[in-house]
């Protein structure tokens, strides 16, 4: 459950990219750290939001993936959301 709330919370984080999508500058994508050294399931994540990242390059530029090591929890994601 924690898994697919982190991958629609980290999609939605992805939608303001076409904003800056003419002046092609660097956008920093945050997601959630690992909950341990082998969590797999984060890993492939993880993976799959990168490689969306690299795919899109063309149409929206540079991008950044960066783990977030501040812990937060589900309401506080919606509030954040909501804020952006």
């Amino acid at each position: 459950m924690k898994f697919s709330i982190s991958l629609i919370c980290t999609l939605l984080l992805l939608i303001p990219l076409n904003n800056n999508a003419a002046n092609k500058k660097l956008n920093i994508v945050r997601t959630i750290a690992p909950q341990s050294d082998t969590n797999t399931a984060h890993l492939f994540f993880t993976d799959i939001i990168q490689l969306a990242l690299d795919q899109s390059q063309d149409k929206y530029g540079p991008s950044q993936l960066v783990l977030s090591t501040i812990p937060m929890t589900q309401g506080r994601w919606f509030k954040m959301l909501k804020s952006t």
